[in-house]
C-alpha cells in the first residue's frame, strides 16, 4: 500500500513539474481564475465534523489541491458503522487566503482534528 501511495505521489509531482515547466502553448488566451470554494461543510449524523477549502485556481487547471479538515468527531465510513458523509455549502462563504489561514481557523473551531491534502486530477 505504501508503494502505491508513493508511486501516486511521485506521479503527481512529475505531472506538476511538467505542467509548470511546459505551460500551455495558448499564451495569448486570457486565463480566468476560479475563486476557490472554501465554504463546504462536512456533515455526519446532521452535525458538522469538518470543512473543505479549495484554493483559487485557473479555469483550465486539471491538476489542483483541496484541503479537508476532519474534526475529532469525524468517523471514517465503513460497512460496519454505516456512517455517511454529506457535503453541503455554507450559507456564508468565508474568503480564506491560504492553507495556513484555513488550518488555523479549523483548529480554533474543532480543537482537535487533522488536515488532509487531496491531490485532484480532472479527466474527461
Amino acid at each position: 500500500m505504501k508503494k502505491v501511495l508513493l508511486s501516486i505521489s511521485l506521479l503527481f509531482n512529475v505531472l506538476l513539474i511538467l505542467s509548470l515547466t511546459f505551460p500551455s502553448s495558448n499564451q495569448d488566451i486570457a486565463k480566468f481564475q476560479l475563486p476557490g470554494d472554501d465554504g463546504n461543510r462536512i456533515l455526519q449524523d446532521g452535525k458538522e465534523v469538518g470543512e473543505i477549502y479549495v484554493p483559487p485556481r485557473d479555469l483550465d487547471d486539471k491538476v489542483y489541491i483541496e484541503y479537508w479538515y476532519l474534526g475529532e468527531k469525524y468517523v471514517y465510513p465503513d460497512r460496519e458503522n454505516k456512517k455517511e458523509v454529506t457535503i453541503k455549502p455554507k450559507e456564508k462563504r468565508p474568503r480564506r487566503r491560504s492553507k495556513k489561514e484555513f488550518k488555523k481557523e479549523m483548529e480554533r473551531k474543532f480543537k482537535k482534528g487533522k488536515l488532509v491534502t487531496v491531490y485532484c486530477i480532472e479527466e474527461n
